[in-house]
């Protein structure tokens, strides 16, 4: 499926754009309220970002803009997003010092990841319970 951009180019659709708005509006209120606080994404997640650290980025559904960004942010200046812990353990403001990654990326970001967080924390309780 493709999205019309304002410039009229074709664009895939990521799995943030078939999020509902309300959802992708709240990404962009918890970045713009938290971007100058040194809390990490974990605690605004409320989650263990240790449960999460062997897991790469790449099973979270994010866009190639922001899987490339990331990648190119570690070759140039050695600080790597290359796991969902090491996500969980940045800040809204280092996210946003990523070479474009914009205010719109950031949440796609936070909420994708927050959404895999979900899921697999789910996954997990289930499983210790049997």
């Amino acid at each position: 499926m493709d999205k019309i951009t304002k410039n009229g180019n074709r664009r895939k659709l990521s799995a943030f754009d078939l999020l509902p708005e309300e959802t992708r509006n709240e990404g962009i209120r918890l970045v713009k309220e938290y971007r100058y606080t040194n809390l990490e994404l974990c605690q605004l997640l409320d989650t263990d970002a240790d449960l999460f650290e062997y897991v790469p980025v790449s099973e979270v559904e994010l866009s190639a803009r922001i899987t490339s960004a990331l990648t190119r942010h570690e070759q140039f200046r050695g600080i790597s997003y290359n796991t969902v812990g090491s996500i969980l353990h940045a800040t809204v403001y280092e996210l946003l010092t990523v070479r474009n990654l914009s205010v719109i990326g950031v949440a796609e970001l936070l909420m994708m990841t927050k959404r895999y967080v979900e899921k697999k924390g789910s996954q997990a309780v289930s499983a210790e319970c049997i």
